[in-house]
C-alpha cells in the first residue's frame, strides 16, 4: 500500500466542527484561568489511537477511567478543526515571544517512544505568553494530524509543547505537507529509531534546538490534552504558514509506529479561535 493510500484510510476516522465570534478581550481572562494539572495520571487504564470499533479508542476514553472523564464530558477539547474565515482577528495578541538555547551538543536530549507516540525530550527552551513563561519539555509528532484546517488533514502535526511552573501548558504546533526534501528537524533522530524500545529513553548526542517558527502568524484557543486525561488547561498556539516534510520520513515513523497517533477532531463548544497576523499590528498602529 502507498503512503497515500494509507493516509486516505487514516482520514476516514472522525471530525467535529463548529465556532463563532467574540469580543477579543476574552483571551486575556482565559490566559489567566487555566486549570492546574501536573500531567500525571494514577489511572491503570489502557488507552489506544483506535476507532469507533476499539473499545478503547478516542469515542471510549472518557469511560476507562473516573479521571478521564474529560475526554468525554469536557467542553474545551482538542483538537479542533479551525475553520480559517471564521477566525477572529486580535491584534493584541502580538508576536510570539520564543527563547530557545541552540546548543547543538545539548546533553539532555532523548528519544522516547511511550507505547503511543514518539517523543523527543530537551529542555533549554521557553515560550511566554501574557507575561506566565512556559519552558519547552518536549517535542511530539503525529502522523496524520490532529488539527485540521477548513476541514483538511496534513501528513504530519509537529508541536514543541512548554509547561508553566503552575502545570499548565502551552502547546506550539505546525501541519507539515508533503515535499521531496527531508525536514532538517527529523533528519537528527528519525535514524535512532530503529534502537528505540518502549518506555526506554535513548539519548541523542546531538539534538540541535532549531524551531524556525513564523511567530507573527498564528491561531491561538483554549483547549486540553489530546491524549488521556485530556485536562482543559492547555493553551493552542496553531502556526498559520505550513511546513514540509518527506514522503520518505512519514513512512520511517509510520511504519515504526504501525498505526495512526492522531485523535479526531473535537466540538468548538462555543469557543473562540483568535487570528493574529502582524498585518494587523501595523495597521492599528497606523
Amino acid at each position: 500500500m502507498t503512503q497515500l493510500s494509507f493516509l486516505a484510510l487514516v482520514l476516514l476516522a472522525c471530525c467535529f466542527l463548529y465556532s463563532k465570534p467574540s469580543t477579543g478581550l476574552e483571551i486575556q481572562s482565559f490566559l489567566r484561568n487555566a486549570v492546574d494539572f501536573d500531567g500525571s495520571s494514577t489511572s491503570g487504564a489502557e488507552w489506544s489511537y483506535g476507532c469507533t470499533d476499539s473499545p478503547n479508542g478516542p469515542s471510549h476514553w472518557g469511560e476507562l477511567s473516573p479521571e478521564w472523564s474529560k475526554c468525554s464530558q469536557g467542553g474545551l477539547q482538542s483538537p479542533i478543526d479551525i475553520k480559517t474565515y471564521e477566525a477572529e482577528d486580535n491584534a493584541a495578541l502580538g508576536p510570539l515571544n520564543f527563547v530557545y538555547d541552540n546548543d547543538p551538543q545539548y546533553e539532555n536530549a532523548s528519544l522516547v517512544y511511550d507505547g503511543h507516540n514518539v517523543l523527543v525530550k530537551r529542555g533549554g527552551g521557553s515560550l511566554v505568553i501574557n507575561g506566565v513563561n512556559y519552558s519547552s519539555i518536549q517535542v511530539e509528532v503525529h502522523s496524520p494530524s490532529e488539527h485540521t484546517f477548513n476541514g483538511k488533514h496534513y501528513p504530519l502535526e509537529l508541536r514543541v509543547v512548554h509547561q508553566s511552573s503552575a502545570g499548565d501548558y502551552a502547546s506550539v504546533t505546525a501541519l507539515l505537507e508533503y515535499d521531496k526534501e527531508d525536514n532538517v528537524m527529523f533528519v537528527q533522530y528519525f535514524p535512532f529509531l530503529k534502537d528505540l524500545q518502549q518506555d526506554k529513553a535513548l539519548h541523542l548526542p546531538v539534538m540541535v534546538w532549531t524551531p524556525e517558527y513564523d511567530n507573527h502568524h498564528y491561531y491561538l484557543y483554549k483547549g486540553s490534552l489530546t491524549t488521556p486525561p485530556c485536562s482543559e488547561n492547555v493553551t493552542w498556539i496553531v502556526l498559520k504558514q505550513i511546513y514540509t516534510v518527506s514522503p520518505q520520513q512519514v513512512e520511517v515513523l509510520t511504519s515504526f509506529l504501525k498505526t495512526p497517533s492522531n485523535r479526531p477532531t473535537q466540538p468548538l463548544n462555543g469557543r473562540k479561535v483568535f487570528s493574529y497576523d502582524d498585518a494587523f499590528e501595523a495597521t492599528m498602529s497606523s
